[in-house]
């Protein structure tokens, strides 16, 4: 190798070099953060969400951070390469964390292992599955019943008990 392509080699290297370093030590920083939100959150015994939160799976999570930047609440971060929950209270679960992640390794629940909630399914043909629930469509395109009355008013069976 000859003095110019060594020159030319160190021209594009020293950048790159600089660059990877600089990311290496923005994510470092940023991990030292996470844990120190998680460490506070569980100091203040603050571990669980009130409502609709993400549940990271670890083994589709790549790391890549999107989630946590995606959140304005930092309520997430990554920790070890991987999306962590670090401060559960402070999520609302609006979902923008599943939104941003690449490889969709986040998903909103409702409740926890300690506390879970059960929220029934319906289908796009309004079944559920709760049993005993039986829910009655508008018939009219105008919100009315058969029998003429409104659908949906007070009484009329339009959400009922199945006997």
């Amino acid at each position: 190798m000859n003095d110019p392509d060594l020159l030319l080699n160190l021209v594009y290297a020293i950048p790159v070099l600089l660059a990877v370093l600089v990311y290496l030590w923005l994510r470092r920083r940023s991990e030292q953060a996470s844990l120190q939100a998680l460490a506070d959150a569980e100091q203040a015994g603050l571990t669980e969400s009130a409502s609709l939160h993400p549940v990271v799976d670890l083994e589709r999570c790549i790391g890549s951070g999107g989630c946590a930047r995606a959140c304005p609440e930092e309520a997430i971060g990554v920790v070890g390469g991987k999306a962590v929950l670090v401060s559960p209270s402070a999520c609302i679960g609006h979902g923008a964390c599943a939104a941003a992640c690449p490889v969709e390794a986040i998903t909103l629940v409702f409740g926890s292992e300690r506390r879970g909630v059960d929220i029934p399914a319906v289908t796009p043909q309004f079944e559920t599955n709760v049993p005993g629930f039986v829910h009655c469509r508008r018939t009219r395109r105008h919100g009315t019943d058969p029998q003429g009355g409104r659908a949906g008013a007070a009484g009329d069976g339009h959400h009922r008990q199945a006997s």
